[in-house]
C-alpha cells in the first residue's frame, strides 16, 4: 500500500508540474535515479535477512514515488516524440508501446522466478536496478537525439517551418 499510495500522489503531482513547465527530462532522470537507488537499498535490506517494518515501508514509499515521478513525464515525452515523427502515428506508437510493455511484463513473470530459484531475489533486483540505470541513460541520450534543434512549437514561435508544413 505504501508503494501505491506514494506512486499515485507523485504521479499526479509530477505529471501536473511537467505539463505546466513543459519540462520532462529532469523528472524522468530524477525518478529513474531515485528508483535505482531505492532498489539498491532494497537489495541491501534483502541481504540483511530481516528488516523492520518502518524500513520496508520507507523503501516502498521511495520506490513508488520514483516510479510515479517518471510515468507522466515519460508518457508526455513519448507522445511528443511520436507526434514529431508523424502526428497520425501516435495511436500506432502507443499501441506498440503497450505491446512491448506487456511482452516485458510476461518476460518478467517467466524469468523472475527462474532467477530467484537460482540465487534468490537479490539477483533479480540487481537486474531491475540495471534496467533502471539503462532507462536513465536512454532517457538522456534519446531526448537529445529526438529534439536537436527544438520542438515544432518552438519553430512555429520563431516563425520557421519545415518542408512538410509548407506542402
Amino acid at each position: 500500500m505504501a508503494f501505491w499510495a506514494s506512486n499515485t500522489v507523485t504521479s499526479l503531482v509530477a505529471a501536473r508540474i511537467s505539463d505546466r513547465t513543459q519540462v520532462r527530462v529532469p523528472f524522468m532522470v530524477g525518478g529513474g535515479l531515485a528508483g535505482a537507488l531505492a532498489t539498491c537499498v532494497w537489495v541491501v535490506v534483502m541481504a540483511g535477512g530481516s528488516a523492520s517494518m518502518p524500513v520496508l515501508i520507507l523503501v516502498q514509499l521511495v520506490m513508488g514515488a520514483a516510479v510515479g515521478t517518471v510515468y507522466g513525464p515519460w508518457m508526455a515525452s513519448f507522445s511528443a516524440a511520436a507526434e514529431e515523427v508523424h502526428p497520425d502515428l501516435q495511436g500506432t506508437a502507443f499501441g506498440l508501446n503497450h505491446f512491448v510493455s506487456r511482452v516485458l511484463i510476461l518476460a518478467s513473470v517467466v524469468l523472475a522466478p527462474k532467477v530467484a530459484d537460482f540465487g534468490g531475489w537479490q539477483p533479480w533486483m540487481i537486474v531491475v536496478t540495471g534496467a533502471m540505470i539503462v532507462y536513465v541513460v536512454l532517457a538522456v541520450l534519446l531526448e537529445r537525439r529526438i529534439r536537436p534543434s527544438g520542438s515544432p512549437a518552438q519553430a512555429a514561435a520563431a516563425g520557421r517551418c519545415d518542408a512538410r508544413e509548407a506542402v
